[in-house]
Parts: structure tokens; sequence; C-alpha cells
């Protein structure tokens, strides 16, 4: 980031720490989901949504990883590799999430994880197919083949789409066909 937009991320942290406190006060657990990796070195010295707010919290830090993308005891291993030793510090387990099949296949990976990260895995969630939003542009909505209903709704999908699940809810309806994402051309 440059300068100045490390230097309005800096002057939110006030404003941030007051919601945290305020949220804080009001009940007896808060969790803090992160956006991305928190191992993105190179916006590491702004980072207020991953460690950097863990640190400003003084918070613990469970590490999920996404098996049904594949590459997750990489990743895993990677991130806890590349954070700087009071951020490893921080976390206190791993999580895999979204695993399907027989979990003895994936025993010998956890132990060697654990051994290689110092880190417990604690945690193996299995895949739900729930109906919840996606993350802005990690879907598969966008492959689905459009079927008729009644009711059709395009959404057009822009390069840095964002917040495209506000019409998810409207597919749920029995008379409207999913929604499409069609792009600009």
């Amino acid at each position: 980031a440059s300068s100045a937009a490390s230097d309005v991320y800096k002057r939110q942290i006030p404003d941030i720490l007051a919601a945290y406190r305020s949220l804080a006060a009001e009940y007896d657990i808060l969790v803090i989901e992160g956006a991305g990796s928190p191992a993105e070195i190179n916006l590491k010295k702004d980072d207020i949504v991953n460690m950097g707010m863990a640190a400003l919290a003084d918070c613990p830090v469970l590490l999920c990883g996404d098996i049904d993308r594949g590459g997750v005891f990489a990743s895993l291993y990677g991130t806890v590799a590349l954070l700087e030793p009071e951020e490893q510090a921080r976390i206190q387990g791993l999580v895999i999430n979204k695993f399907r099949g027989d979990k003895a296949i994936l025993d010998p990976g956890l132990t060697m994880l654990e051994e290689l990260t110092g880190k417990k895995v604690v945690g193996v969630v299995p895949y739900l197919p729930l109906d919840l939003d996606d993350e802005d542009s990690l879907t598969d909505r966008f492959q689905r083949p459009a079927q008729r209903g009644l009711v059709d709704i395009a959404v057009i999908r822009l390069p840095r789409i964002s917040n495209f699940t506000d019409f998810n809810p409207l597919a749920c309806l029995e008379q409207v066909s999913p929604v499409s994402y069609t792009h600009l051309t």
C-alpha cells in the first residue's frame, strides 16, 4: 500500500478498537473473521483485518484452511512459516474445512502438519452443502448453467465484483431461475 493508504489504515485503528471494545463489553464471546490470508507478506505492514487485528485485540487465533480448493497442507504450513514469531504464538490451533471422505485417510497428513508447524489440528469440519453467501468472486455460481423459471434474474459480473450475493435469496423462491452472472463485453 502507498504511504497515503497506510496513513488511512492507521487513522482507522482507534475507531476499530472502539467498535471492538464496545462489542467485547456487550458479549462474552467474539469471533473475528479475517479476510484472506494472514501471510500476504506484501500487505502485512498495513494489516488491520488478520493478524494485525488479532494483535490489536490481543486475541488467540484459529487458522483455517479450505481443503476443497486443494493444497491445504501447504497452505497451512506456509502460512504458519511466513508469520512472525509473535504472530505464530497467537495461533492456538489449525482447522481444516470442507473435508469430504474418510478422515482416516487424512490422519497421517494431520500428524505431519502438527509436527511441521508445532500447532495442533483442533478440528476437521466436514463439507456440508449449506446455502451460505460465497466469498466475493470465489464462487461456483458463475459457472452454473442457467435454468429457466417464471422469473429470470441476471447480475452484471464486473471484473472486481463485490457483494454479488445480495441477489441469492431471490433464487430460493420456487418460481425464480438460479441467478445468472453475465460479463459485460
